[in-house]
């Protein structure tokens, strides 16, 4: 028979679970898409985007996604020395690292149209922010779709960063809550 221990501590346990489980981002919003249409730097500055998060990029046929290596790359809408690319139409991107990351279509005029945006990705401790819906732009003409291949090439390493100060320099992950978990039940 379940005591009034147990099931607190399956409580806490579920709900530390809950907060080690990433987001998944929908580029663009509940409202908007990886397009020409939606104003997806105002959308990032919405976000709050951790390490374990994922982005989802969704998209039609004449679009694709180039995660391009630096700030300069982005800027250029230079797809020449892009980290990878993508072409089919939904792509699931893994927050591994904190950082900056830039991501652009390389379909014709697309990027240059605004098709692009900066992802600025934070420690998994660090507290979130409501999403906000974002503001659409005027519509231009969609260009012809231009097929790029999906490169195999891995991101950048990680960089390295401080430990945070807010919880003595740990990192609490999946398996850390996990344990945590087990060892309640263990103790009652």
């Amino acid at each position: 028979m379940l005591t009034l221990r147990t099931l607190m501590s399956l409580a806490i346990t579920a709900m530390f679970i809950q907060s080690a489980i990433g987001a998944i981002h929908k580029v663009g919003g509940p409202d908007g898409e990886w397009d020409q249409v939606t104003d997806l730097p105002t959308w990032a500055k919405g976000q709050t985007f951790k390490v374990g998060d994922t982005l989802d990029f969704i998209y039609g046929a004449q679009h694709n996604v180039f995660e391009v290596k630096d700030k300069k790359a982005y800027d250029a809408c230079d797809t020449s020395d892009a980290i990878s690319s993508d072409d089919s139409g939904k792509t699931p991107i893994t927050l591994s690292y904190v950082g900056k990351r830039f991501f652009i279509c390389g379909a014709s005029d697309h990027c240059a149209q605004g098709m692009k945006v900066t992802i600025n990705t934070v420690s998994s401790t660090t507290p979130s922010t409501p999403a906000l819906s974002p503001p659409k732009s005027t519509p231009s003409a969609d260009s012809p779709p231009v097929s790029q291949g999906t490169t195999s090439e891995p991101p950048p390493a990680p960089k390295p960063t401080a430990p945070n100060a807010g919880n003595g320099g740990y990192e609490v992950n999946f398996a850390t809550v996990l344990g945590f978990g087990f060892m309640t039940l263990l103790c009652l």
